[in-house]
This record gives C-alpha cells, sequence and structure tokens, in this order.
C-alpha cells in the first residue's frame, strides 16, 4: 500500500494486507473488553508481520519504507534486513520529507494535548 509514494511504485491497495490487518483489529473490537493500545497494536502488527513474510517467500510486492509518522522509528528495526537497507538507499529529499511528517505529527499531538490538559484541567 506505499506505492505512489516512492518513484517507480504506483499506488494500489495490497488486499492481502487490508484483510488480514482487518480481520486481526475487526474481530478484537467484536470482543467484550477494549483497549485501544490493543487495537493500535494489531493494526500495525500484521505491517511487520507481513514484511518478514514477503521477505522469506521472495514476494515481489515488498511493503518499502513508510511514511507513517515515526514509522522508521517504530517498525523499521523489526523489519527484515533487505527493507532497512531500502531506507538507507532513500535519497535525502524523502527522509527531508518523512521528517517534515514526523514534526508535523509531533507538534500536532503536542497541541492537541495541551488543550486538552488546559480544558479538562483548568
Amino acid at each position: 500500500m506505499s506505492g505512489g509514494l516512492f518513484p517507480g511504485y504506483p499506488f494500489h491497495f495490497n488486499i492481502k494486507c487490508i484483510i488480514f490487518t482487518l480481520f486481526l483489529s475487526g474481530g478484537y473490537w467484536y470482543l467484550p473488553k477494549k483497549n485501544i493500545f490493543i487495537l493500535f497494536f494489531l493494526l500495525w502488527f500484521p505491517y511487520i508481520l507481513l514484511a518478514w513474510y514477503d521477505y522469506f517467500y521472495n514476494c515481489q510486492d515488498k511493503m518499502m519504507p513508510t511514511l507513517i509518522p515515526f514509522g522508521r522509528y517504530i517498525f523499521l528495526p523489526f523489519k527484515p534486513p533487505d527493507y532497512q537497507n531500502e531506507y538507507n538507499k532513500l535519497p535525502d529529499n524523502a527522509i527531508k520529507s518523512m521528517d517534515l511528517i514526523d514534526h508535523i505529527t509531533l507538534w500536532t499531538l503536542f497541541i492537541i494535548i495541551i488543550f486538552f490538559i488546559l480544558k479538562f484541567i483548568f
């Protein structure tokens, strides 16, 4: 699903990733006790698991480095070595774009947290 973000990778939905992730997270969500942290884990753990699946079975549709905010810090260390090498080969402008997305996300979260603290505590 990361297609369209990098040159030479046109956008298309990777249906196996979508179905697998929706199956896990949907199954969890319909269980009686809900926990947002476990749901978050189930939404992203399959991403790592499928990357290793692609690596071991030599799939051609590999999940490349992601633009998901902080994704390279959270997911990249757990991905196969080939994926880590792909990140190292990215041009500087792609890494700068990732930095920009990380900064925007971090500052947005910071402002939202401050807003809620001021609204509900003071």
